[in-house]
């Protein structure tokens, strides 16, 4: 009996070992969270010191293992989308806004986000790739066969006395009006038509004011005249040959030359 006894304790014991492993193996997600850019498993200062590196060309070391900022990252909760990593406003692109979004919560300011991004600091599950089924046959139909059309004769034009043709009196080019505001806020502005070159002062940079003189909108690094970004009022000079000027959280722009 007491053998008996025995081989079925180890045989029970074996079954809730092997259970065990299958539900901690299938239950198993690995976690990030948003915003640790270096996977020390926090957010902090550092990390807006590596994303500040990012979005200025230079180099970023990260502990092996960790995934380079803008690379591929989590799927954003309540979204089908894949962000890149260092994305913190889920737009699909990593750039200043997102190093100034990192700084106020930092300094532990109010951090607005679009509905459905994660919050920074919270705990974000890697996505779990969707199961693809195989594509369903698909049946060609038969051409049906058509009667070549028969052409129709072209009637041959007859000569007709030449006409004069009246000429149209030469068009004076209306002159591009210029831009008149001397006021603007937060957004992209095109210089010449929504702004004009000259010397501009924002009146708020409490919000850690971000702006930017651009030589283009594609949207690269290489499009940066000149940026800064600060808590203290700033005094920019705008330029006749720059093609935009980019700005966040600094209230109103006011024309002082």
């Amino acid at each position: 009996m007491r053998i008996v006894y025995s081989s079925v304790l180890v045989f029970s014991i074996g079954i809730i070992v092997v259970l065990v492993s299958a539900v901690m193996i299938a239950g198993a997600s690995p976690v990030e969270v948003k915003g640790d850019l270096n996977c020390d498993a926090s957010v902090n200062p550092v990390d807006s010191l590596l994303l500040l590196r990012h979005d200025a060309g230079l180099s970023v070391n990260l502990p092996a293992g960790c995934d380079a900022i803008g690379s591929v990252g989590v799927a954003a909760r309540g979204s089908s989308a894949v962000n890149s990593k260092g994305d913190m406003n889920c737009d699909g692109s990593v750039n200043p806004v997102d190093s100034l979004l990192l700084l106020r919560h930092d300094a532990g300011l109010n951090v607005n986000l679009p509905g459905g991004c994660d919050a920074i600091g919270s705990n974000v599950s890697s996505p779990t790739p969707a199961q693809t089924l195989p594509p369903k046959p698909s049946f060609t139909a038969v051409p049906t066969a058509t009667q070549p059309s028969v052409p129709t004769p072209t009637p041959t034009p007859t000569a007709a006395a030449a006409t004069q043709t009246p000429t149209s009196p030469p068009v004076t080019p209306t002159p591009t009006p210029q831009p008149t505001s001397q006021t603007f806020g937060d957004g992209t502005w095109l210089v010449g038509f929504d702004i004009q070159p000259g010397i501009w002062r924002n009146s708020d940079s409490s919000g850690f004011c971000y702006w930017a003189r651009l030589s283009g909108l594609g949207g690269e690094l290489g499009d940066i005249i000149s940026n800064g970004i600060s808590t203290a009022i700033q005094t920019v000079e705008i330029k006749p040959g720059d093609v935009a000027f980019e700005a966040s959280n600094c209230g109103t722009w006011t024309k002082i030359g």
